[in-house]
């Protein structure tokens, strides 16, 4: 069930703040790679995993009810237009004779069959594997046919790998860290403490969002109706104490002319809930406030 359309990309500790690290083949350490600062800045995230058998690339999860979870508890989320050029429905490093489930087992061989769990898109990988309980489920039948130890835990996120550096656009940070708040501040970014919680409030969102567009008629014209003719009564109150003269406004008033404002005032409401244009008008004057 694809509820977000957003990738998290798990960061570590680097250099006293949070980023990426990368594999130095030639000492076999993790060195520093990409800062989150970086990231924010530059709008776009470069592939930092190694392994002897693939192309260096991005690991991040695309998060879903069904795959809530994350690698790390800290990091970034994104909306991007490229596509992954693979994505496994678990911890791509699981589909290995590896112990460790991560990186640093370099050489790690894949285990027959290991494909079974591998996509060439986000909507395969979903369409066969609705959420981490079915795919950990499978992983560790063919670990067993492998003859392999089962994996012994859950692993609640997917992974999708960018061979490519990656354009994307921030929507939030994940975390608690001074280092989150310090960046969330700066680029003006929503906070969430977990992955889960994103999910979670993504999914209020969109069954919010969702009601009926006759409910949505129905409501916006009451609504325009009584602000419309309130504002048309005060008006006329105003004049009319100016003036002595209260009559005239009620000789004068056309049925018509209230039903034709009270349209545009509908029109006007379903744009701005179509476009959010009142909250993107105000995070724009923010940050011209900022300037």
């Amino acid at each position: 069930m694809e509820v977000t359309n957003t990738y998290f990309k798990s960061l570590t500790e680097i250099d006293s703040g949070l980023g990426t690290k990368i594999k130095n083949r030639d000492s076999d350490e993790q060195i520093p790679f990409q800062r989150l600062e970086n990231m924010l800045l530059e709008g776009k995230i470069n592939p930092n995993t190694t392994h002897s058998k693939l192309k260096d690339r991005l690991c991040a999860s695309y998060l879903t009810e069904g795959y809530p979870g994350s690698y790390r508890p800290e990091g970034i989320l994104f909306q991007t237009n490229q596509k992954p050029s693979y994505c496994s429905a678990v911890d791509l490093m699981a589909l290995t004779n590896s112990d460790t489930f991560t990186s640093s087992d370099y050489e790690g061989d894949f285990i027959e069959d290991s494909q079974e769990l591998v996509f060439d898109s986000v909507k395969k990988m979903l369409g066969d594997y609705r959420n981490f309980a079915e795919a950990n489920k499978r992983l560790d039948e063919l670990r067993t046919s492998a003859g392999l130890s089962p994996v012994g835990k859950s692993f609640e996120y997917n992974e999708c790998c960018f061979e490519e550096p990656v354009d994307m656009e921030p929507i939030g940070l994940v975390g608690t860290s001074k280092n989150i708040i310090k960046n969330a501040t700066k680029y003006d970014l929503p906070i969430y403490p977990t992955t889960q919680a994103y999910v979670n409030c993504s999914i209020s969102d969109s069954e919010t969002n969702n009601f009926l567009l006759s409910d949505f008629l129905r409501k916006s014209s009451v609504g325009a109706l009584y602000r419309v003719g309130a504002s048309f009564t005060l008006d006329a109150l105003a004049i009319g104490m100016a003036t002595g003269d209260f009559q005239s406004f009620f000789e004068d008033l056309d049925p018509s002319k209230l039903l034709r404002v009270a349209a545009y005032v509908v029109g006007i409401n379903f744009v701005d809930y179509k476009f959010d244009v009142t909250n993107k008008l105000d995070k724009f004057t923010k940050s011209m406030y900022k300037k």
